[in-house]
């Protein structure tokens, strides 16, 4: 995956973690020092003496003061990012073991290990994350992921109507969606929110690179997002997203995009009732939201704040 959107994804991730760093706190003493020395030390003799670097600082504050981690923090997030991932990862484990019940270290490390495609360790550290914090929204949102649907289900790998054909979306797909993009870029604006400008300044190599992450995420069971084409499999419709709820109160939340001129033969009606119906029959889910469809966007986006 591009660095560049591994660093825009996890920096959207820490400011919505960062919030409730710091748990047991009076005051934060921050020196900037610190986080050049205790990466220095991680480089050059490892996790544990660079604990001992943090804990001997922690120690020389009064005892109702806590040593400031966030910009170690940062500085993990961009190794990851940038593409030294181990070190990154092992900056923020050093982290963890000398602040265990941070809920951002926590929350960062299951994000990191959700990259490796490592799931013991993604689901023990956004475990840990719930458990500090019950409420912590983005670690429940990839605990609902990394088990959204049973270990038995096979997702379905084609679905036909008279007008059209559903199958999983592939890197393959990339031009045939872009031509359908671009054709209607005005139309789908706003599919994914108010507000929301996509697909205008979506490239083609941008959209190789989504459509092989979607299908990557099919292959892990984490989200499915369908392609809808002629029956020829020549040119694109539409698309359908099926990924974990936002919302608490149901399993699954789903979006459904029709091009411009399939908009006009009256398909996106069409195609929603087929998609409610499938939903339904076909899958694991006791209870979909359709944002802007069964559920107004604004009061969807207000309950998941």
């Amino acid at each position: 995956m591009n660095p560049g959107l591994i660093r825009t994804m996890l920096t959207v991730f820490i400011l919505l973690t960062t919030g409730v760093t710091y748990v047991f706190t009076d005051e934060i003493r921050k020196d900037d020092s610190i986080p050049v020395e205790f990466e220095s030390i991680l480089d050059s003799d490892g996790i544990d003496k660079a604990v001992e670097f943090l804990q001997t600082k922690q120690n020389s504050l009064p005892s109702d003061s806590l040593l400031d981690i966030s910009g170690m923090i940062e500085k993990s997030v961009s190794e990851f990012s940038d593409g030294d991932r181990q070190f990154g990862i092992d900056m923020m484990l050093a982290l963890g073991e000398f602040r265990p019940e941070n809920v951002s270290v926590n929350s960062v490390l299951g994000q990191f290990f959700w990259y490796e495609d490592d799931r013991d360790n993604c689901i023990k550290y956004f475990k840990k994350t719930l458990e500090l914090d019950p409420e912590h929204r983005e670690a429940k949102i990839y605990m609902k992921r990394l088990f959204f649907v049973p270990d038995d289900f096979v997702p379905p790998q084609k679905f036909e109507t008279k007008r059209y054909t559903i199958m999983p979306i592939k890197e393959s797909h990339a031009h045939l969606d872009f031509e359908a993009l671009k054709g209607s870029v005005e139309h789908l604006q706003g599919t994914f929110g108010p507000g929301d400008t996509w697909p205008a300044e979506v490239t083609i190599e941008e959209n190789i690179e989504v459509l092989g992450w979607h299908e990557q995420e099919f292959a892990k069971r984490i989200g499915f997002v369908y392609t809808v084409m002629n029956h020829d499999e020549t040119k694109v419709l539409g698309c359908i997203y099926i990924y974990p709820s936002r919302l608490d109160s149901y399993d699954a939340e789903s979006i459904c995009w029709v091009t411009k001129a399939e908009y006009d033969l009256g398909m996106d009606s069409v195609l929603y009732n087929d998609l409610q119906t499938w939903l339904t029959k076909d899958w694991p889910f006791e209870k979909v939201v359709y944002p802007g469809r069964s559920i107004d966007w604004a009061e969807f986006l207000d309950k998941i704040q």
